[in-house]
């Protein structure tokens, strides 16, 4: 498609934009906006889940190894993915299912159901996350920080594994999130504006903190020293493509709902490339600041080298400790001040995984809203609908562990869906009328763009994909078992009862759903004449419907 054909249609998608969006509301400011998208990705993927899975992939030498593949797919996939998550919000100004509905066809809206799941899936356990940041400000309000690797542990583990605390904690999450969504994009895009600086203030300072310790340079020699053997480990590859979605944000369909907020005024390519290299560049840090703080105190301690490695990798189930457990111990070495840093940290880190909660929760909504739903109804019940997901990982964090195996490593499969979206829809006329002719003040995305979405970014995914699930069937004991927890066997089942749920309520929503509408329309006695037709039609532009 040339650019004369799609011109005019893009056209009056700006003038809908002048006109309003259906009351979805767009940002107020440039930094607002900015500040509104990092809030999404920054928070708990870049301090918790970051470190925790470095640390799991580092060797006996080091993570070097990780960090390459982890930075080449930050370009290979994480920021593709997100391209075609906000022009493709930015265009159709509805959610997931329902661009999928607009730019293929009804048939194909369990693509973005898919993606919707994995996202609830992710939230599943995130809710819980938020809620262990909300207890450790507590915690600290009262009580002194830890003396010792032995005494924080104790800490964490009193409280996920012996005490009813993680209930209450994530319900309190969930309903600051949830009123939140309900002020909409201008209460998301106030509390943002303060929570990120201060968040990353912080950062900073446990950075620099960190890495003046002594032997803190044995920890990031350590960080930065690869264990080439691993490359061969096809799990090193799974973790480090979908550490990225998960960090990120990309594939979970919240960037294509904060995106209806847009205009072609916001340049979305440029956006795409720079909010994530700014979320790695604050993950990258964060690791740092946990691998110098480890290797630090222990070393001064008097711990050799593999004792060192082995207590990196065993801070509770699934290592879900590490951060819990070394970020007051990093405090600690401040003095009497590190008290209240940590009260600050912990409470700055809640509310930082909050914002991302919000825009899981805005994504929900919304995405009720496209089905007819009105907003407040549609935000109570994603609110509630995510609190008692919790409830399993609230009692067991084995059960947060698999959770997140299942789900993290399923943000893969919804890349791979966004990707069908584009070369379902033509990846030419994607690229010309979603994202060059449409924005206003953007870089110019060429054509290799289309042959990677067609080509590479599927084969990488299906490639790593079917290199992991191979090599668990041969060499893992035990594979097909439900009870042993991290199996590919919860893995299929969870993944297969999404799809076939999904799919099978697709069919019926277009033979069953679609035809009855259809017929009880056609009953309708229209009027004879032009002049009685205000109460069946809409004419108002800003709820006009293009034809796509």
């Amino acid at each position: 498609m040339s650019a004369t054909e799609t011109t005019p249609l893009n056209q009056r998608n700006r003038d809908n934009e002048n006109q309003g969006d259906g009351g979805r509301g767009h940002f107020r400011s440039k930094i607002g906006m900015v500040l509104s998208l990092l809030g999404c990705v920054v928070g708990t993927g870049n301090i918790w889940r970051y470190p925790r899975i470095v640390a799991n992939n580092s060797g006996d030498n080091g993570a070097l190894h990780f960090l390459i593949i982890w930075v080449v797919f930050l370009f290979l996939w994480s920021v593709p993915m997100m391209l075609i998550e906000y022009a493709t919000g930015r265009y159709t100004k509805v959610c997931v299912v329902e661009s999928y509905k607009k730019l293929l066809s009804p048939l194909t809206m369990w693509g973005g159901g898919i993606i919707v799941i994995a996202t609830l899936g992710i939230s599943s356990y995130y809710c819980t996350l938020c809620g262990w940041s909300l207890y450790y400000f507590y915690y600290f309000t009262f009580h002194p920080l830890p003396e010792s690797e032995v005494e924080s542990n104790a800490i964490f583990t009193e409280f996920t594994e012996e005490g009813n605390w993680a209930f209450f904690t994530t319900f309190l999450a969930d309903l600051i999130a949830g009123v939140s969504v309900l002020w909409s994009v201008k209460s998301i895009e106030i509390a943002n504006s303060i929570l990120v600086p201060t968040f990353l203030t912080l950062l900073a300072f446990n950075f620099i903190w960190a890495v003046s310790l002594d032997y803190a340079g044995v920890g990031l020699k350590f960080l930065f020293s690869p264990d080439w053997k691993l490359l061969g480990d096809p799990v090193t590859w799974m973790d480090a493509i979908s550490q990225n979605a998960w960090d990120t944000g990309v594939g979970h369909g919240e960037f294509l709902s904060y995106a209806n907020h847009m205009t072609a005024d916001d340049s979305v390519v440029k956006l795409s490339i720079g909010i994530p290299c700014l979320n790695n560049m604050v993950s990258l840090m964060n690791g740092m600041t946990t691998f110098a703080s480890v290797f630090a105190i222990e070393t001064q301690n008097g711990t050799n080298m593999t004792e060192i490695v082995k207590i990196l990798k065993n801070n509770g189930p699934g290592n879900t400790g590490l951060t819990f457990v070394w970020v007051p111990m990093l405090y600690w070495t401040v003095g009497k001040v590190g008290k209240y840093l940590a009260m600050g940290f912990f409470l700055a880190t809640a509310f930082a995984g909050i914002s991302s909660l919000i825009a899981h929760l805005e994504l929900y909504a919304k995405t009720l809203e496209d089905f007819g739903f009105q907003r407040k109804p549609s935000v109570l019940a994603s609110a509630i609908v995510v609190y008692i997901l919790n409830i399993g990982s609230s009692m067991d964090v084995n059960v947060l562990v698999l959770m997140d195996y299942v789900w993290s490593y399923g943000l893969i499969i919804s890349g791979l869906l966004l990707q069908y979206l584009v070369i379902s829809y033509g990846a030419s006329k994607y690229r010309a009328v979603l994202i060059n002719d449409y924005g206003l003040h953007d870089w110019y995305i060429p054509k290799p763009w289309e042959w990677f979405i067609k080509f590479i970014a599927p084969l990488e995914a299906i490639a790593i994909l079917l290199w992991f699930l191979v090599d668990e069937m041969i060499y893992t004991d035990g594979w097909y078992l439900l009870e042993g927890g991290t199996t590919i066997m919860n893995l299929f089942l969870q993944w297969s009862i999404v799809v076939g749920l999904l799919v099978g309520a697709n069919l019926v929503y277009v033979y069953v759903w679609l035809p009855r509408q259809s017929r009880d329309y056609s009953n309708i006695e229209m009027p004879d004449s032009e002049e009685d037709t205000s109460p069946l039609v809409d004419e108002t532009p800003a709820k006009e419907t293009k034809s796509l």
